[in-house]
């Protein structure tokens, strides 16, 4: 599972992945300064870590994050989401990767 889409800073985004635990996001951001995106805490519950509070990283000019599986415990909402928001006019893409189940 592939979701990928530019940023739109007025809404966010809200992917439902599959398998939350086991996703990568790449956030690229084209913009000329750096930006802050933030992933909201879930709701408690499924997100029993919920209450750790939203995780804000600032993303330095014109690079690409690569962030592993944001923890489902602090921030899957009700229906499985993920909520995300980008500073205001931060431009660039976002990508959400399903990674598939090692097997040995």
């Amino acid at each position: 599972m592939v979701l990928a889409a530019p940023l739109a800073a007025a809404y966010g985004i809200t992917p439902r992945p599959a398998t939350p635990d086991r996703t990568l996001w790449i956030i690229n951001n084209t913009t000329v300064s750096s930006k802050v995106v933030t992933f909201r805490k879930g709701i408690n519950p499924p997100a029993f870590r919920a209450d750790i509070g939203d995780l804000n990283l600032t993303l330095a000019a014109s690079t690409t994050y690569y962030i592993p599986s944001p923890d489902p415990s602090r921030f899957e909402q009700a229906d499985g989401s993920i909520n995300v928001d980008f500073a205001a006019g931060m431009t660039g893409t976002i990508a959400v990767v399903g990674l598939p189940q090692a097997s040995f």
